[in-house]
C-alpha cells in the first residue's frame, strides 16, 4: 500500500536538502563562493603567518614547543619531558656520574635494565621547519635484561643541562627517516633498543650534562648523569 505525505513533510524534506547541501552535484560551487572563501581566508591568515590560537609545536617553533610541552605536565623537574627549559636543575645528592659508552645497569621494582649512552655530539641533522642554531644528538641504547615486562625508555627518562645547569629545550628528529632518527620502542626481556634524542644548545659553552632519572618505571637505583663537551 503506497504511503500518503502531507506536503509539510516533503517541504521540510527539500529544506534539509537544500541547507547541508546533498543533492548538489559535484563541482557546483560557484565561483563567487570560492572567492569569497579564499578571501576570507587570506584576510584572517596572512601568507606565512600561522593563526595565533595555534599550539606553539604547529608553529614550529621547537623552543616554545618545549616550554608549552613542560608547562602542560606541571613542570615536574624529576622527569625530562616535564622540565621547562631554562629551569635551572640540580642534581640528586646520590647522583653518580657515568661514561660515555660504558653500559650502565640500574635496579627498577619489577627487573633490572642495561643503559649505554652511546654517544653526545653536536650535529647539523634539522627536520624540515624545525631550524636551530645548534643542536646535541643523543645516541642511546637500553636493553631490557631483567624485567618480564616490556619497557621503552624514551625522551620522558632524560634532561640536558647546560654549563649553567640549565634544562636545554628539546629538540624533534624526523621520525619518518627511522634508520636516520631511530626512535625509542618497547622491548621484551631479552631485547635491545637504539635511539636518539635532541636538544637544543642555546649557552655559548659546549660543556653539558645528561641526566637519566626514570621515574616512570619505579627506578629504584640512584641519578646517572654524563658530563661531556660536545664538539
Amino acid at each position: 500500500m503506497a504511503h500518503k505525505y502531507s506536503p509539510w513533510i516533503a517541504a521540510a524534506l527539500v529544506s534539509v536538502l537544500l541547507f547541508t547541501g546533498c543533492g548538489k552535484k559535484a563541482g557546483d560551487t560557484s565561483s563567487a563562493d570560492s572567492s569569497t572563501a579564499a578571501k576570507a581566508a587570506d584576510e584572517s591568515h596572512p601568507a606565512g603567518n600561522a593563526p595565533d590560537s595555534l599550539p606553539d609545536y604547529l608553529r614550529q617553533d621547537p623552543i616554545k614547543d618545549a616550554q608549552s610541552r613542560a608547562e602542560a605536565a606541571n613542570g615536574d623537574p624529576a622527569e625530562g619531558i616535564n622540565v621547562i627549559a631554562g629551569t635551572d636543575v640540580e642534581l640528586k645528592d646520590n647522583a653518580r656520574e657515568a661514561k660515555i659508552g660504558k653500559a650502565e645497569t640500574y635496579n627498577s621494582n619489577t627487573g633490572d635494565v642495561e643503559l649505554t649512552i652511546d654517544s653526545i655530539e653536536l650535529t647539523d641533522i634539522r627536520s624540515p621547519g624545525q631550524d636551530a642554531d645548534r643542536v646535541v644528538r643523543v645516541t642511546y641504547t637500553y636493553r631490557n635484561t631483567g624485567r618480564s615486562d616490556a619497557i621503552m625508555l624514551g625522551n620522558y627518562s632524560f634532561k640536558l643541562l647546560d654549563a649553567k645547569g640549565r634544562a636545554c629545550p628539546e629538540y624533534f628528529f624526523d621520525t619518518s627517516d627511522p634508520e636516520l632518527n631511530p626512535q625509542a620502542m618497547p622491548i621484551e626481556k631479552g631485547d635491545s633498543c637504539t635511539a636518539v634524542l635532541g636538544y637544543i644548545l642555546l649557552e655559548s659553552s659546549n660543556d653539558v650534562t645528561l641526566v637519566f632519572d626514570d621515574l616512570t618505571h619505579n627506578t629504584v637505583e640512584t641519578e646517572l648523569y654524563w658530563k661531556v663537551t660536545v664538539k
